[in-house]
C-alpha cells in the first residue's frame, strides 16, 4: 500500500465555464506537464439512479417518487456513513464509505444512450409491494482540468487534445490494478494523488 492510499479524499472546486459557479469535485488523479498541474476530477457527490426492479427488467422511477423513497434509502445507507439529498429532481449521495462498501456491491448491465454500461447496485430496497435498486455507473464520469490556485479550470478543446495521451497513460495504472485483482484475486489499489 502506498502512502497516498492513506490520504483522505481531496476535494477542489471546479469552475463551471458557463456560469462561473464552483462545483465540489474529487481529484481522481493528477499529472504534472511542463510545470503545470492537470487533473481528472469526479463529482464529490455521487449522482445515482433509483430504478424499479421486476422480472429481470428495471425501470427508472419518476422524480415525483423520489421524496417518498429518500427516507428509506437514507436509512439503508446510513450505516456506511453516506448521506442522501435531493436536488433538481435528482438523488445525490455524499460520504466517504469504507472500501468494504463497494466490495459488497453487485453489478448489473444497463442499456444507456451510449450503449451497455456496468452499474453498481448500492442498495436494494424492498417496500413489501415493490423492489427498488439504487445504482450508479462503475466507471466514474471524469472532468479534465488544470489545477490553478487550488481550483479546477475546465480545459479548452485544444488543450484536451494535447493532453489526451497523457491522461490515458495515467489511467493505465487503474487498468493494471484491475487486471492484477482479476489475476490473483488480490486487493490491488490504484494510486490516488
Amino acid at each position: 500500500m502506498s502512502d497516498n492510499d492513506l490520504l483522505p479524499r481531496r476535494v477542489v472546486p471546479l469552475i463551471d465555464p458557463d456560469t462561473g459557479k464552483e462545483i465540489p469535485m474529487e481529484v481522481f488523479l493528477e499529472v504534472d506537464v511542463d510545470m503545470r498541474v492537470y487533473a481528472l476530477l469526479t463529482p464529490a457527490e455521487w449522482e445515482v439512479e433509483v430504478v424499479r426492479a421486476s422480472d429481470e427488467s428495471i425501470e427508472a422511477v419518476e422524480p415525483s417518487e423520489l421524496p417518498g423513497l429518500k427516507k428509506h434509502i437514507a436509512e439503508g445507507l446510513a450505516q456506511w456513513g453516506i448521506t442522501v439529498h435531493l436536488q433538481d429532481d435528482q438523488l445525490f449521495l455524499k460520504g466517504d464509505p469504507p472500501e468494504a462498501f463497494f466490495d459488497e456491491c453487485d453489478s448489473i448491465d444497463v442499456n444507456t444512450e451510449d450503449g451497455e454500461e456496468e452499474y453498481a447496485i448500492l442498495l436494494q430496497l424492498d417496500t413489501g409491494d415493490e423492489e427498488f435498486l439504487v445504482i450508479m455507473p462503475n466507471q466514474p464520469e471524469l472532468f479534465p482540468v488544470e489545477l490553478v490556485d487550488g481550483k479546477g479550470r475546465a480545459l479548452e478543446d485544444d488543450e484536451l487534445e494535447r493532453l489526451e495521451d497523457t491522461f490515458r497513460r495515467a489511467l493505465e495504472v487503474f487498468d493494471d490494478d484491475d487486471d492484477d485483482d482479476d489475476d490473483d484475486g488480490g486487493d490491488g489499489e490504484a494510486k490516488e494523488p
